[in-house]
């Protein structure tokens, strides 16, 4: 008697439903983990991605301004005050630099966060945008009393400059290479005659020196020109001011009213109205600087001032920045800021509300970003699908047009008959792989089934032909 070697079926149901409950049962485990890690895992991704492209302030801010005691200086460490108080902390300070064209150079490169910049000075880069105009430059031509003693005109003329600069060889300053004062002066010295070579020639000394002519560029509240004018050694000269601004579009007629200054005795200065001209200085920053920081500067400028008690006097209002910034590459943020209804304000409420929504929605944007990676996988196959189906159609093309070619001069029925079972093969074999409906809908698959019809028709046509008589 011998053993049956068959296993009991009730044995193998019960190991069979072993393995698949252990199947189902890490099949639950994975999709209850998959379930919580694929959404947790995009909500991480959603709020690294939103933290790190979140707008918000830099650690620290550098303003690029000009030489000590200047207005820029004096603007930029007023402007860096408000910002400090407005945030909380120290984070912008200002910086000395030799004027406009160093100062738009430091910006482009990203060296420095803003600057200022005068108007016509430098042409800006495409990567540096506007962010506000600030104050009038005035252009300040100012003389030794002692030099003027054998002149009794006020008003600068050829002539003046010619005997003082060339026949008297007196010390002129017009302020630093690569500085918009600079730039300014040579335009005044070229409208009275006298070019960049003639300044080169004349100006031998450097800033600290004592000078007999000066022709300075600088907002009206500058503490250098203020302690020039306080020692009471100086003549403040008028100029061509209509000719000069019509000239040259940036600079414009200003009238410097008599007494603005005072020398020691408290005497005014100048001892009556004197015409010139003045530009305009801006506050400049990167293309891509923080929208944060530009709508910080800008509430410091307009809203709660850049002292602590008053709006700077100088300050070109809001309502009037438009018409200096008609042409200029504004910074997208101000942009907004200044438009009537101040959409920048209503920008930065409404980013305050969408931060505190971003945690939540990046979940659906997560599911959003997975529905819309696969539309594009899906479409990616298909389009790849696509374009398979076409090459093979385009060897099917070939196949026929050899075929057509072999047949020309065939006059044997037989040899035809070959060849249109070789098209219809052909044809049948396109109908059953070419399954794609765009492909279907295609003018080259029409083209491909019109030319083996005709090559049908035609071989056919030819077996009739060159058949045997069958009488």
């Amino acid at each position: 008697m011998t053993n049956d070697p068959s296993p009991n079926p009730k044995e193998v149901q019960a190991y069979r439903e072993d393995i698949l409950s252990g199947v189902r049962s890490r099949l639950r485990y994975w999709l209850t983990f998959s379930g919580i890690l694929i959404p947790g895992a995009v909500a991480v991704v959603f709020a690294v991605t939103w933290f790190v492209r979140w707008d918000r302030l830099p650690v620290r801010v550098t303003l690029t301004t000009a030489a000590e005691r200047s207005s820029y200086h004096v603007f930029g460490e007023a402007l860096c005050g408000g910002i400090n108080r407005q945030v909380g902390r120290h984070i912008a300070s200002a910086q000395t630099s030799t004027g406009s064209g160093e100062n738009v150079e430091l910006v482009a490169m990203h060296d420095s966060t803003m600057a200022m910049y005068q108007g016509g000075s430098v042409d800006l880069p495409d990567n540096v945008s506007v962010v506000a105009p600030l104050y009038r430059e005035v252009v300040h031509v100012i003389v030794r009393k002692e030099v003027l003693s054998k002149h009794v005109e006020r008003e600068l003329s050829y002539e003046l400059l010619r005997d003082l600069l060339v026949v008297q060889r007196r010390r002129i300053y017009a302020g630093k290479q690569n500085s918009g004062m600079r730039l300014s002066a040579l335009e005044i010295l070229d409208h009275y005659g006298f070019s960049k070579q003639d300044l080169d020639q004349w100006e031998t000394f450097t800033e600290d020196e004592p000078a007999d002519i000066v022709i300075s560029t600088t907002g009206m509240f500058s503490q250098k020109m203020a302690d020039r004018l306080r020692a009471n050694d100086f003549v403040v000269l008028s100029l061509q001011a209509d000719a000069i601004a019509h000239r040259w579009s940036y600079f414009v007629e200003h009238e410097i009213p008599r007494g603005f200054y005072r020398d020691r005795e408290f005497g005014p200065v100048p001892d009556r109205p004197v015409r010139t001209v003045a530009t305009t200085a801006f506050l400049i920053a990167p293309r891509e600087a923080s929208a944060k920081l530009v709508r910080t500067c800008l509430s410091v400028l307009y809203k709660t001032g850049i002292t602590e008690t008053t709006k700077h006097l100088d300050l070109i209002q809001r309502d009037e920045a438009r018409t200096y910034l008609h042409g200029m590459p504004v910074h997208e943020a101000a942009d907004e800021f200044y438009s009537p209804l101040d959409v920048g304000y209503l920008a930065s409420v409404m980013d305050s509300i969408v931060a505190s929504k971003d945690l939540t929605l990046a979940v659906f944007a997560g599911i959003y970003l997975l529905w819309n990676l696969r539309s594009r996988a899906l479409q990616r196959r298909r389009q790849a699908e696509t374009d398979a189906n076409r090459a093979r159609l385009d060897e099917y093309v070939d196949e026929t047009i050899a075929i057509e070619s072999e047949q020309i001069n065939v006059t044997d029925p037989s040899r035809l008959e070959h060849y249109l079972d070789k098209v219809t093969r052909i044809k049948l074999r396109a109908l059953n792989e070419l399954t794609d409906e765009g492909l279907r809908g295609d003018p080259a698959f029409s083209i491909f089934l019109l030319q083996c019809a005709n090559l049908t028709n035609k071989i056919q046509l030819k077996i009739i032909t060159y058949a045997p008589n069958q009488d």
